[in-house]
């Protein structure tokens, strides 16, 4: 994690200089004010989904506030950001775009979640692999194409790829769990 949230960096810098980074920067700073939520939701997790006490509920409501955290983001920050930044006005697109990005991040925090929980360590490590894949080869393509707003696409890529394996991970490892119960059920028939 610590790896791929400083790769980005690296790779932005030399290929579209350094003022182009700060307004990067500016949106994952916002993206980070907006994933305290989502912490804490994680935070209280772990712990239950260790214990197999998981709390759907709870979690479908998470993905709900940040879905609902996007909205007032995307639509005011073209308000804010010139009151309390007015020298990165030129971020205000990459603040939106990457706003986008906590929608999945929420989701792939709680599946993170559930994987430790359930010691499942090595499908978080490929799930970060993915992302941090994803993240340099859409920033190299992206970043050539659209400047700092296609490296703000690519994070939302990236982050969007890394939802989509955990949910698919999960989903196909419980189709094959209620697959291989039923099987020893109607094995015991037999």
């Amino acid at each position: 994690r610590t790896f791929a949230t400083t790769i980005d960096k690296i790779i932005i810098a030399p290929m579209l200089g350094f003022a182009l980074l700060g307004n990067y920067q500016i949106g994952i700073q916002v993206l980070s004010v907006l994933m305290i939520l989502p912490g804490v939701l994680y935070s209280y997790t772990v712990p239950h989904d260790a214990s197999g006490n998981t709390n759907k509920r709870l979690k479908i409501v998470g993905v709900l506030v940040s879905a609902v955290l996007v909205i007032p983001t995307i639509i005011f920050s073209p308000i804010v950001i010139p009151i309390i930044l007015p020298e990165f006005t030129e971020s205000i697109t990459v603040i939106q775009l990457i706003s986008i990005s906590l929608i999945p991040a929420t989701i792939s925090a709680l599946y993170i979640s559930k994987f430790l929980g359930k010691e499942k360590i090595k499908i978080v490590l490929i799930g970060s692999g993915i992302f941090i894949v994803i993240q340099i080869t859409t920033i190299l393509i992206l970043g050539e194409m659209y400047s700092v707003n296609g490296v703000a696409i690519s994070y939302v890529i990236a982050t969007t790829s890394e939802a989509i394996y955990l949910f698919t991970v999960d989903r196909w490892g419980s189709k094959n769990k209620s697959k291989s119960t039923v099987n020893k059920e109607g094995k015991n028939d037999i």
